[in-house]
């Protein structure tokens, strides 16, 4: 029988207790992997990406997540650091896992792009997709606009992200929470 692995991509900043919510929905996936994005396509300012990376484990040691595991490989398709396309993320995993049914999980607002837009089109029919459905209304840019406002994150957020949101002083400022 095949692999069935669930790549979910994301900016993960930080990983969220909507996150948790999410891997729990893709219990039925032998493997779910949490891409972290290295840059916005829009180049949009994000926390560094080792430092995501770190959250993603801290997260993981966290939850209960059997299948779960971060998979950060955009650094090894665009090494400058650049925006890396979806297509080229799946082509990868493809490539790592040939045999392998791949299900890519997009957000509701992105399934009706991925079929017109050149970077995925040639995925449709390839792949399987699966919107995410808004289990959660917790989100990381509220977890930092009320992280910046000082709100206890407490409730948002795993124990181990919290401790590396506090060490590191993340999204004290405006700019970080945007």
């Amino acid at each position: 029988m095949k692999e069935k692995i669930a790549v979910v991509p994301g900016a993960f900043n930080p990983p969220t207790i909507g996150h948790s919510q999410l891997i729990e929905s893709l219990n039925n996936y032998d493997r779910v992997f949490l891409v972290p994005i290295q840059a916005y396509a829009r180049n949009e300012r994000l926390t560094d990406y080792r430092i995501r990376i770190d959250m993603l484990e801290a997260f993981l040691c966290d939850i209960s997540a059997h299948n779960a595991s971060v998979h950060a490989i955009e650094h090894l398709i665009h090494s400058d650091g650049t925006y890396v396309k979806t297509s080229q993320v799946i082509e990868y995993i493809e490539s790592e896992y040939p045999s392998a049914d791949v299900t890519l999980v997009v957000k509701p607002e992105l399934i009706a792009k991925f079929s017109t837009s050149s970077d995925t089109s040639h995925l449709v029919g390839r792949i399987s997709l699966l919107v995410n459905p808004e289990i959660s209304n917790i989100s990381s840019s509220i977890v930092r606009e009320k992280r910046f406002r000082d709100i206890d994150i407490s409730e948002d957020i795993t124990p181990s992200v919290h401790q590396l949101v506090h060490t590191k002083n993340l999204y004290v400022d405006l700019a970080d929470s945007l």
